[in-house]
């Protein structure tokens, strides 16, 4: 499944790091920090790839930035468990195939966001670009394996627009978030 190149499908929420459940009452508190944290070291010992899916679906953290408001990531997922692409020429009217060896798959990065301020409740804005393979749950899945409990609400909105390479643009006030 090919991706448009003209738009981006967008999933804004929010994001909450807190300790599990049955965690002892002297455990510390796990922040955000201590998730980014777990991430950069992971992603400096090149130990970020989790299988999942009885092995046929790869996820990883890579290119973790901040800058004074936002963390920034890329989110990588592979599925084994797809076809070959096809591609069409418009003009010549013909089609290009191209087969898939047994252990390749789809590969789909999504970029995120994360507000470095959490709100009024203690949660921080976050956006994920959507793409095949990466949802909600796939964030706090990554997230709880590194640190803690993570929760994810998409309470705040889902939208899709017309977007240039590097920005997201946000209808209906245009803003850029340079990736």
């Amino acid at each position: 499944m090919a991706l448009p190149s003209n738009h981006r499908w967008i999933a804004v929420g929010k994001l909450s790091i807190s300790n599990r459940t049955n965690a002892p009452h002297y455990a510390p508190e796990f922040t955000l920090q201590d998730l980014i944290h777990a991430l950069s070291d992971r992603i400096a010992r090149n130990d970020t790839h989790r299988q999942y899916s009885k092995e046929s679906r790869l996820m990883w953290c890579a290119d973790l930035n901040e800058d004074n408001e936002y963390h920034r990531l890329i989110l990588q997922a592979g599925d084994k468990n797809t076809t070959g692409v096809s591609f069409y020429h418009f003009q010549e009217l013909t089609s290009r195939d191209i087969d898939k060896e047994e252990d390749e798959g789809s590969h789909y990065a999504s970029h995120i966001l994360i507000k470095k301020t959490p709100d009024a409740t203690g949660r921080n804005l976050i956006l994920i670009e959507k793409v095949p393979g990466i949802y909600l749950s796939s964030i706090k899945g990554m997230s709880a394996k590194r640190v803690g409990k993570a929760s994810l609400t998409d309470d705040v909105a889902k939208i899709a627009s017309p977007c240039q390479p590097g920005e997201v643009r946000c209808p209906p006030n245009p803003c850029s978030i340079p990736f």
